[in-house]
């Protein structure tokens, strides 16, 4: 740049003289001027090589290469990633799982269709059983065992009744083989849930594997533990429940506890290590088999029978038939019998809440078991304590 404008500076001082002697009129002067103006454009010359020289020692080492067409360039966009679906839990794998829900009357569960969410089931095996599961633990709670029938028989299917009995029927619906009747007066409500469109009442498995009946009575709407609201539902179970610690004074400690009432029929009978209970009384079978009146609080007990010496306790329960008389059977076998001294009558449904038959047997806090039943036709209602309306009825008594 320095040279630029010496090169410029020069040239005007030049221009100037060469102006003057032209004025005045030398040819020499001319002559001259031409020469000095070659000799600023060979140095122009010069300067501009100079210049180029140097600006080329900036790219040391670069080649200029001609044009090239450059491939065209391919853009792949990268996939989204994909979830894999979730791999079926077991329950899907063994049971044709409808819903979690289960309406009444028009929704049947046929052998291995079951309600089911990711965990537990409720409804039938492809070999009749209609049982509660567990499918991680392999829990099992058994309320119907059908395998001897459903190998003859593949139309077996398990119904919710518009009382919320539940009841198993064979031979395509022609045949009633399991009844299970409901403890609360449930009745039929049309389209009392919504989302989705049910009629109570009607089943729910909830994610706590729980099976709750939901049913409206007296306009208000009520969720019961199915083992709540039928008595001795699940009569076999491949693990035992576990329930709340309890203390040794109760009666819940050492027997599962039904209710404080038992009525009479096939439906209502007890096997070993289940009884009818209060706060402080047990009336029910020992473990070993054994009908016994319990103060669990002081342990006093009075034993109607002694079940030690009957071999496999398993087979045997005690039970309240419709003319009052109280019996245990071993396998079907009669072993002990007590009949009643009263005319007693069978009068359906006496009871509203829980829905019960009379006669029927209720065990007070008091600790007294007594007989409700109406005794003869058209007769009222009347309540007697056990040692009142029966002969013979205690083999021990530890008090």
């Amino acid at each position: 740049r320095s040279l630029e404008l010496t090169s410029v500076g020069f040239e005007d001082e030049l221009d100037s003289e060469c102006r003057v002697k032209v004025q005045k009129g030398s040819f020499q002067s001319t002559r001259l001027c031409s020469k000095i103006l070659l000799t600023i454009l060979f140095m122009i010359i010069v300067g501009a090589t100079a210049l180029a020289a140097s600006l080329g020692k900036l790219f040391v080492g670069t080649e200029l290469q001609p044009d090239t067409l450059s491939p065209p360039i391919t853009i792949t966009p990268s996939p989204r990633p994909i979830s894999p679906p979730p791999p079926p839990t077991y329950c899907e794998m063994l049971f044709d799982c409808q819903t979690d829900r289960l309406g009444n009357n028009k929704y049947p569960l046929n052998l291995s269709q079951a309600i089911c969410n990711h965990e537990y089931m409720f409804g039938f095996t492809r070999d009749g059983l209609l049982q509660w599961k567990n499918c991680d633990t392999n829990e099992t709670r058994v309320a119907f065992d059908g395998t001897h029938l459903s190998k003859t028989d593949s139309t077996i299917f398990f119904l919710l009744d518009d009382d919320a009995s539940f009841q198993v029927f064979g031979d395509g619906g022609k045949t009633l083989l399991w009844k299970k009747k409901c403890l609360r007066p449930a009745t039929l409500h049309p389209q009392c849930l919504h989302r989705p469109l049910l009629d109570c009442p009607y089943l729910h498995l909830h994610k706590s594997g729980d099976v709750v009946l939901n049913y409206i009575d007296d306009h208000k709407w009520n969720a019961k533990l199915i083992q709540d609201v039928f008595f001795d539902l699940f009569t076999f179970s491949t693990k035992p429940v576990v329930k709340p610690h309890k203390p040794e004074d109760t009666c819940e400690y050492s027997h599962e506890c039904l209710t404080d009432r038992i009525s009479n029929g096939a439906d209502f009978h007890l096997r070993p290590g289940k009884a009818i209970c209060n706060e402080h009384f047990m009336f029910g079978l020992s473990t070993r088999g054994s009908l016994e009146l319990k103060n669990c609080k002081t342990n006093v007990t009075k034993t109607f029978f002694d079940g030690t010496s009957y071999g496999k306790t398993d087979l045997t329960y005690f039970v309240l038939l419709e003319d009052a008389s109280l019996n245990i059977y071993n396998d079907m076998n009669l072993l002990w019998q007590r009949n009643c001294t009263k005319d007693v009558s069978f009068t359906p449904e006496c009871l509203a809440d829980p829905l019960l038959n009379c006669p029927y047997l209720h065990l007070r806090k008091s600790g007294d078991v007594v007989l409700t039943f109406q005794a003869g036709n058209n007769a009222g209602w009347t309540e007697r304590s056990l040692d009142r309306v029966y002969q013979d009825l205690f083999q021990a008594d530890n008090s």
